[in-house]
């Protein structure tokens, strides 16, 4: 048990609140959608693309702006408190963090951004 906990990043009720924020902002990204599928009348291909488009540099920059904003705030705020340790949002020395359990919570966040694009 003891090295399930040492290995686990979820040991810290931050680190959970954290992650539930994070796949609460995820959700909203992926609910969005990223092309136009109500057509109400015929258009030519290059009116449909360039619809298309527009819909699409829309999406981005909103998820571009606001949530990655927002993402970083609440991780920031959830794990600030945490102080020295494993969640140490304040380490400096790129060793300590490939060794920490916040490298392993900010791949788990990088791979639910990815996520929420598909």
């Amino acid at each position: 048990f003891d090295s399930f906990i040492f290995n686990s990043f979820l040991t810290r009720p931050e680190a959970i609140m954290s992650l539930g924020d994070v796949r609460t902002e995820c959700n909203k990204v992926s609910s969005k959608d990223l092309f136009q599928t109500t057509i109400t009348k015929s258009m030519r291909l290059e009116e449909f693309e360039q619809t298309q488009n527009q819909s699409c540099m829309q999406s981005a920059v909103v998820s571009q702006g606001h949530v990655l904003t927002t993402l970083c705030t609440r991780v920031t705020s959830s794990l600030r408190d945490v102080g020295k340790g494993w969640f140490n949002i304040e380490e400096n020395k790129w060793e300590v963090y490939e060794i920490s359990k916040l490298r392993k919570f900010m791949e788990l966040v990088k791979f639910a951004m990815q996520d929420s694009l598909r």
